[in-house]
């Protein structure tokens, strides 16, 4: 190598050793006055990334996104930068001349490789766009024909319109799933080794994670499907007594009437039974208030009839239509047990409480000014000339001398 051409050399490298200073010197600029600007448009849009008073985004981390960003971009380019520089400088040079056209080479190739890459994915990216779109535009369709049936607009065979909204949601599932599995080959880099491993990983977590969850919408949609209740109804679920203000896949919310909100699992819910307090109305029945007394067999039935059945006609919520009933559920060794039942209109169901409340306080003002006592007596006698506790019988002033004769004998005990 000629002492000019060395010269013509070093020259050339100094020029480009300045070049690559300036460059890195603007681009430090550059990325300081990109991050001032970021922070301003970050905080002037970070109201806006809010759904609902939930707060998306905050605006520190914004700022902080938007400094790596501008970071990473500024690297990127001093990277590719210092690259050109090396392998122009190397190349100058006789001795090292081999490295720079190594150099050179590779970054040929390898943006020739990814130039040929992209030309080939761009029609496979065109097929999984278009399967997207297709998709997009039959579940639209899909959410305004179940929409329609919901609103009772149309008639879908065999989708009922309190099933219309999880049926959607099933055909929605399963329209994006099978358009999932027809993209899926089209994505570049699909056949590879690497993407086919971190999909099977990515499948097995899902399947591991997602065992629970499987059972509760299976559960959600079995009482979706069973039409047991739906959202506003009046139900008691596993004890709790409450309006229904949700009826989701996963999950059921309930307001009690002291205003608790309760969420209920689906498999619990599932796993015992529900009462539904509101669905009388819709076949236009009337719903039962019911409760029951125990008295003793020394109060005549028909009394204690009477009076529940005027505790129960005094009630402001009672109906006269069908009228109150009582029925005698049980005779007991000590007691008689007495059910009153009565008719209250379903749309009151939310007011059980306070009905349940306002019918005890009935009865016992109904007992107590008949002189009535409201007890479940218990007994210890010995049959041997003690009273027998019978309606309008009285306690027999002296035990027969055949049994022996004497307080001693034999007694009413009453425990």
């Amino acid at each position: 190598m000629s002492i000019a051409a060395l010269l013509v050399s070093l020259g050339l490298t100094v020029v480009a050793t300045v070049l690559l200073v300036v460059l890195v010197r603007v681009l430090a600029r550059v990325a300081r006055r990109g991050t001032r600007r970021l922070r301003a448009l970050a905080a002037a849009a970070a109201p806006r990334f809010a759904v609902r008073g939930l707060v998306l985004f905050r605006p520190e981390q914004l700022l902080r996104a938007a400094g790596v960003v501008v970071a990473s971009a500024a690297w990127l380019v001093a990277l590719a930068a210092g690259y050109l520089y090396l392998t122009f400088v190397l190349s100058r040079f006789v001795w090292t001349s081999a490295w720079g056209s190594a150099l050179g080479n590779f970054l040929l190739s390898t943006l020739a490789s990814l130039g040929l890459g992209i030309l080939r994915a761009v029609p496979q990216l065109f097929v999984v766009v278009l399967i997207i779109l297709v998709a997009r535009f039959a579940d639209r369709v899909l959410r305004s024909l179940f929409k329609a049936a919901e609103q009772r607009r149309i008639v879908l065979p065999g989708v009922h319109p309190d099933t219309a909204r999880p049926t959607r949601r099933i055909a929605s599932v399963l329209l994006w799933v099978f358009a999932v599995a027809v993209a899926y080959p089209h994505l570049p880099g699909s056949q590879s080794t690497a993407f086919r491993g971190v999909s099977v990983l990515a499948g097995l977590l899902f399947t591991l994670g997602s065992a629970g969850l499987v059972g509760q919408a299976m559960s959600g949609l079995v009482l979706m499907y069973a039409r047991s209740f739906r959202v506003g109804d009046y139900i008691e679920a596993k004890g709790i007594q409450g309006t229904v203000l949700e009826l989701g896949l996963l999950s059921t919310r309930l307001r009690t009437p002291k205003n608790e909100y309760v969420t209920l699992p689906n498999g619990v819910v599932v796993g015992g039974a529900v009462t539904n307090y509101s669905l009388a109305a819709e076949h236009g029945e009337r719903l039962f208030l019911h409760t029951s007394v125990t008295i003793g067999y020394d109060t005549p039935w028909r009394q204690v009839q009477a009076l529940l059945l005027a505790a129960g006609a005094g009630v402001e919520a009672a109906l006269a239509e069908p009228a109150p009933f009582v029925l005698q559920r049980a005779l007991d060794d000590s007691y008689v047990e007495y059910q009153l039942n009565v008719a209250v209109d379903p749309a009151r169901a939310r007011e059980l409480p306070w009905l349940y409340s306002a019918l005890h306080a009935a009865i016992q003002d109904a007992f107590a000014e008949a002189g009535v006592e409201i007890l479940s007596p218990t007994y210890r006698a010995v049959r041997d000339g003690n009273a027998p506790a019978l309606p309008g019988r009285g306690r027999p002033s002296a035990v027969p001398a055949a049994h022996g004769g004497g307080p001693s004998a034999g007694g009413w005990v009453p425990a």
